[in-house]
């Protein structure tokens, strides 16, 4: 199989994901489109930084959507909506006697929540974790640490928040030795 050239494995992985995002697709949703049978875990960990894209999934997707390389490799332009519309039209059709809401994005409760404190301005200035906790707990919600680091993750792979390891604060003011992520807005 032909190489697709001049991208790094991070613009594809980049396009990649604006497509599923333009989508509206889950994980499941996408590698159904395109054929595989991972439930999701393949492109689960494309999003983590598990896997890459590979030139295998990138011609499945110009297959399925219709789009040339070129369009593809662009990373100035917008995929072609009306390529996306017919191809999520087919796409259904095909399903119909399925459920199909289980191939779509919901939003899950932490990231709404998030994007309202982006708009609030919460976001304006880095915050880490425990902080983060601290403002939802003040709102009535209850997250473990892991669930919200987890949930944080896939809220900065969608570029809702951005988000860098720094030495952790401690008490006396000093800094600490353990690294801990802090988030803000872009």
């Amino acid at each position: 199989m032909k190489e697709i050239e001049c991208l790094t494995s991070a613009q594809a992985k980049k396009r990649f994901l604006d497509l599923i995002k333009k989508c509206g697709f889950s994980p499941l949703g996408i590698e159904t489109l395109l054929g595989y049978k991972s439930e999701g875990k393949y492109v689960s960990a494309i999003r983590n930084g598990n896997k890459h894209v590979t030139n295998s999934i990138i011609y499945k997707i110009l297959e399925k959507f219709g789009f040339s390389e070129d369009e593809f490799k662009n990373l100035n332009q917008d995929f072609d909506e009306s390529k996306i519309n017919s191809t999520l039209v087919k796409f259904e059709k095909e399903n119909h006697r399925v459920d199909i809401s289980k191939f779509y994005e919901t939003e899950n409760q932490s990231t709404a929540i998030v994007k309202q404190l982006i708009k609030e301005g919460f976001f304006q200035t880095k915050k880490t974790t425990p902080e983060i906790l601290t403002k939802f707990e003040l709102l009535g919600l209850t997250y473990t640490s892991n669930d919200l680091s987890r949930d944080l993750a896939n809220i900065v792979t969608q570029n809702i928040l951005l988000a860098r390891k720094k030495p952790k604060t401690l008490k006396d003011g000093s800094l600490g030795t353990k690294m801990v992520n802090e988030y803000w807005a872009p």
